[in-house]
C-alpha cells in the first residue's frame, strides 16, 4: 500500500497534481492500464484480500472516470 501511494494517493490528488494536471493524466492513464491488465489490485494483495477483485463492468467503470476526470 504504501509504495502504490507513492506512486498515486487519490486522498492527497488535488494537492499532488492541482498544478500539474498533465501529470494528473498520465497517472490516471496508467490506473487504467494496470487495471485493464490485471496488474492492479496485484495479485499479493488479493490474495489478503480477495473482495477487492475488480469485475468487468468495474474494470470499464474506472476506466471511464479516468478519461472524464
Amino acid at each position: 500500500v504504501h509504495k502504490a501511494r507513492i506512486a498515486v494517493d487519490f486522498s492527497e490528488w488535488t494537492s499532488r497534481y492541482g498544478e500539474k494536471p498533465g501529470r494528473a493524466i498520465g497517472s490516471l492513464l496508467a490506473a487504467c492500464a494496470g487495471v485493464q491488465s490485471d496488474r492492479m489490485p496485484p495479485a499479493p494483495y488479493l490474495f489478503m484480500h480477495p473482495e477487492a477483485r475488480l469485475t468487468p463492468e468495474e474494470r470499464q467503470t474506472f476506466c471511464q472516470w479516468t478519461v472524464a476526470a
